[in-house]
Formats: C-alpha cells, sequence, structure tokens
C-alpha cells in the first residue's frame, strides 16, 4: 500500500485491479491513511503520515498537512522524520499566514512553532532556514500593524496611527517596515510640536 501510495504522490499512473488509474495527491493521501489505518505503530506509519503531510502541502492545505506533521511528532517521536516534521509543522504554519492581516493569529502560531522547532533542535541542519523564517514572519507582523496604522494616517487620525508606528519601531526595529514605521511616528511628533 505504502508503494502504490508513493506512486500516486509521485504523479505515476498506477494500475489498480488491471485498470489505470490516474495521479492524485488526494488518491495518495487515502492510501497513505490506510497504511496508518492498518497498522499505526507499524514499519511505514511514520512514513505514511509524512507523506501525508507532503500531499497536503502538494495541495495547498497547510492546516491539514501541519495536523499530519504533528501527529507524526506526538506519535512517533523516535521516528528519524520526527526533526524534519517539527520543522515542517513551523513552515505549514507560516505558509497558511503569507500575507499581512488584521488578525495575526495564525503568524503568532507559526512564530510559536518556528521557535518551538528552534529551541528543540538548535543543532539542524534546518535551524538557519528556520531564523529565515522567523524572520520573515516579524517582518509580516510588522507589516500588518503598518497596515492599520496607514489607515489611521490616511483618516488624519494621526495620534492613533502614532501607536502602532511606535509598536513596530519598538517591538520589530530590526525589520524594513521599522524604518518606513519611524519616518511617519518622526512626522507626526513634528506636526504635534506645531
Amino acid at each position: 500500500e505504502f508503494e502504490i501510495g508513493n506512486k500516486f504522490y509521485a504523479g505515476e499512473r498506477v494500475k489498480l485491479w488491471g485498470i489505470p488509474t490516474f495521479p492524485s495527491v488526494w488518491k495518495a493521501i487515502e492510501i497513505y491513511q490506510k497504511v496508518v489505518d492498518n497498522a499505526p505503530y507499524g514499519k511505514y506509519a511514520d512514513q505514511a503520515l509524512y507523506k501525508i503531510g507532503e500531499c497536503y502541502k502538494k495541495g495547498g492545505d497547510y492546516q491539514a498537512a501541519r495536523l499530519a506533521f504533528q501527529k507524526l511528532i506526538d506519535e512517533h517521536p523516535e521516528s528519524k522524520l520526527a526533526e524534519e516534521a517539527n520543522f515542517q509543522v513551523g513552515l505549514c504554519a507560516s505558509q497558511a499566514s503569507l500575507k499581512p492581516t488584521y488578525d495575526q493569529s495564525v503568524t503568532n502560531e507559526a512564530l510559536k512553532e518556528i521557535e518551538d522547532f528552534s529551541r528543540r533542535h538548535p543543532e539542524s541542519k534546518l535551524t538557519a532556514e528556520a531564523d529565515k523564517m522567523h524572520q520573515a514572519l516579524r517582518e509580516k507582523k510588522a507589516q500588518s500593524d503598518f497596515s492599520i496604522a496607514e489607515f489611521y494616517w490616511k483618516q488624519k487620525y494621526y495620534d492613533s496611527a502614532a501607536v502602532y508606528y511606535r509598536n513596530i519601531v519598538e517591538n520589530y526595529p530590526e525589520t524594513a517596515t521599522a524604518k518606513t514605521a519611524e519616518e511617519r511616528l518622526r512626522f507626526i511628533e513634528k506636526r504635534t510640536k506645531k
């Protein structure tokens, strides 16, 4: 079953009972899930869970992918795939939060997962990539605050805008957004001194 799942995942046409099938990550998920259901702690269970996560990622469902990778970590912490799965949990959370929005709960969760990975696996070859994701997520949080500040700026509610610009400068000083926020904040401070 695991090998059949791999063929679907790889995009190969498979003959089941002599009938050719179309490649599909969704079919691969179904087959990998049967591997897990039939032998939850068997030889291929951790690999099947990892592949389920990869299939969901390939299909763009980052939340389902994250859950599959987390299940691998929870049920097979000794697996050679556990470290990579831990990284994938953070990556999927990061992918789910790509655009800056007013609701940053997904970004906060992604930051938490990335920080958790870096704390658990400081010597991992994936730590440098995790650090880059961490920085990108901090930039995203700064951009989210900046978009709120810009709303107030355009409405000429400068005091309200200043609160958000100041938050960016104080909490995300390493971001590119902080420089623009600092310029806006200086403008507001000069304006209020007049």
